[in-house]
């Protein structure tokens, strides 16, 4: 059972009950740590070039896509992580609505079919967020604006938003983007959007510490500040950037990924990343060759 708690109520809505799905993963990956490739929890940090997509399998099957980065590139990285025959996503979840995060929902919209969109609320001019919150309505998918507190939960599993809070505002539409936790019994992880440092001194809590941090805004020098990565201690790094303009991602973030001892990979050099624990380890696949 799929379940959404709105903040401190824990009213438990049910979403969706579904059958039990084994992602099917048909890359020959390259493993940078050790462990093999299984089907059960599994998170994968997509190659979608400069944005954020990452593909969560739960165990038990329940499929959650963070974001979708800037164009169709999106699908065909899902193609790759999903069963050939399967169309059905339990869940999308947007963290902000910008392009490089929002723009290759719309294709995801018109492939898959979703169980529930789940978003901040924020508007935004951009063409493809019309497009988006057309196409939602006309396949009729539930839409559920989210912020600090709420919570989803799957049998043992929660993901926890940390951020907004409902009331926040800001000139930023990065500093407005779904911070979101996840924790499962053998594995937690943060994902972060494209927050600021001015954010990361507002987050609290122990409940962000996470084994696997999502690096914020595709490792900007603006972001991953000493003192977010002092509070999430993250054993494992991921960023997810492509060819820009910015420098992403910069030397300042890297130096302090490594200044925390957090082993950093890379979806510009190693391709889609793939996250997995095995007997208590964390394992690391990469798609491409040649890593250090």
């Amino acid at each position: 059972m799929f379940s959404f708690k709105e903040g401190k109520q824990y009213n438990n809505l049910l979403i969706l009950i579904f059958f039990l799905l084994i992602a099917l993963d048909i890359f020959v990956w390259h493993t940078v740590i050790s462990g093999s490739a299984h089907d059960a929890l599994a998170i994968y940090f997509l190659d979608i070039g400069q944005g954020d997509s990452s593909f969560i399998n739960l165990e038990g099957g329940v499929q959650i896509l963070v974001d979708g980065g800037p164009n169709s590139r999106v699908l065909e990285r899902l193609a790759e992580v999903m069963k050939p025959t399967d169309r059905y996503i339990d869940v999308v979840m947007l963290t902000h609505p910008q392009a490089d995060h929002l723009d290759g929902l719309v294709e995801v919209m018109n492939r898959y079919q979703v169980g529930v969109f789940l978003y901040n609320g924020d508007a935004s001019k951009i063409g493809a967020y019309g497009e988006l919150m057309r196409t939602i309505k006309e396949k009729n998918i539930p839409t559920v604006v989210v912020d600090a507190k709420d919570m989803i939960t799957n049998g043992d599993s929660r993901m926890t938003v940390w951020w907004p809070p409902a009331e926040f505002v800001a000139k930023n539409p990065n500093d407005r983007s779904l911070v979101i936790g996840l924790k499962t019994p053998a594995l937690s992880a943060l994902f972060t959007g494209d927050i600021t440092s001015k954010v990361e001194k507002l987050l609290r809590g122990k409940g962000l510490r996470a084994q696997v941090l999502k690096v914020p805004h595709h490792g900007s020098k603006y972001s991953s500040s000493m003192q977010l990565l002092k509070l999430v201690q993250p054993k494992v790094s991921v960023i997810e950037s492509g060819k820009n303009r910015y420098g992403h991602p910069t030397k300042e973030t890297l130096s302090r990924l490594a200044a925390v001892g957090s082993r950093v990979f890379r979806t510009d050099t190693q391709g889609t990343i793939k996250v997995e624990v095995s007997a208590g380890a964390i394992n690391i696949f990469a798609k491409k060759e040649g890593i250090k």
